[in-house]
């Protein structure tokens, strides 16, 4: 069963401190000595490439700008937890064709015991598309060319509680040159997604074949939230699946295969739950949002 949440929801700010007090040397060998809480770190890396010509993107934004908005995004989800997480991430503008292909990840390595993790990855965003316009914002931290956000939920009734978890997070209404695009701050938070474990070549990957489904599904484990939780997947693809449960094109999730013209989709709840099962992060940020404005 699906519900639908339409409002607005206030993400909290990023606060910065200055330390305007000294700190005894006791206290700082106790600080040293607490366990450290691992979180995610993206490093970026440009491999440039042609951008697209005039005529395939619009907007003004640039891919440098767009991927920083898109790492810090799920550096919000995977802020806090277990296990270290360090992930290099190569980006570039390279031709892939005029269809709809729009962007594509590859994983380069993995390692570490504690757990296996993806290391490094390559991003490649499709130059070449005449499919649609790419949107380039030229003002990724905020969604204001989007008249409206919509907060969507959906209940598993596999669990045995009906636990009504967010599916969707997304910006439609897309106004001026976001109207009828493609939106490149979509693609490349999607694109990182996979970088982080929705990769079948990752070691992590695991997607069983479950009888309640014509597709496969990731099992939400503890200690992470909502455990029994199945999140559907599509056979033979590291995406959510999306035309048997997620139907409506402007609620769908951010890790479903194909992104939808005139829309912005942010991390939902069921794509931070996917990627934290995959990866074994213990506690995701489940209510994290693309900041205010939009």
């Amino acid at each position: 069963m699906m519900k639908k949440l339409v409002g607005i929801t206030i993400a909290p700010g990023a606060i910065s401190c200055r330390l305007v007090c000294a700190v005894s040397l006791a206290l700082a060998l106790l600080v040293s000595a607490s366990p450290a809480h691992a979180r995610l770190k993206i490093r970026l890396v440009s491999l440039a490439g042609a951008p697209p010509t005039d005529d395939k993107i619009v907007g003004g934004g640039n891919l440098d700008d767009i991927m920083k908005v898109a790492a810090g995004a799920w550096e919000d989800v995977f802020r806090t937890g277990s296990g270290m997480w360090d992930v290099t991430i190569y980006y570039q503008w390279t031709a892939m064709g005029t269809g709809w292909v729009w962007g594509s990840e590859q994983m380069l390595a993995q390692g570490g015991n504690n757990p296996v993790r993806i290391t490094e990855s390559r991003l490649n965003f499709n130059n070449q598309s005449e499919a649609a316009q790419w949107f380039a914002d030229p003002t990724p931290r905020d969604s204001t060319e989007y008249k409206r956000y919509t907060s969507y939920l959906w209940n598993d009734d596999r669990l045995n509680e009906d636990v009504p978890v967010n599916r969707g997070r997304n910006f439609t209404e897309a106004t001026g040159d976001a109207a009828g695009r493609i939106d490149l701050l979509t693609v490349a938070i999607h694109e990182i997604g996979h970088a982080l474990g929705l990769d079948q070549n990752y070691v992590g990957y695991k997607c069983p074949n479950l009888d309640e489904f014509a597709s496969c599904g990731v099992v939400i484990t503890a200690p992470r939230p909502y455990a029994g939780l199945v999140i559907p997947m599509k056979i033979q693809s590291s995406h959510l699946a999306d035309d048997e449960f997620f139907q409506v094109d402007e609620e769908k999730p951010l890790m479903v295969q194909d992104p939808v013209l005139g829309v912005r989709q942010f991390i939902s709840a069921l794509d931070a739950l996917a990627i934290a099962e995959m990866s074994k992060f213990d506690r995701p940020n489940l209510n994290a949002t693309l900041p205010l404005p939009w």
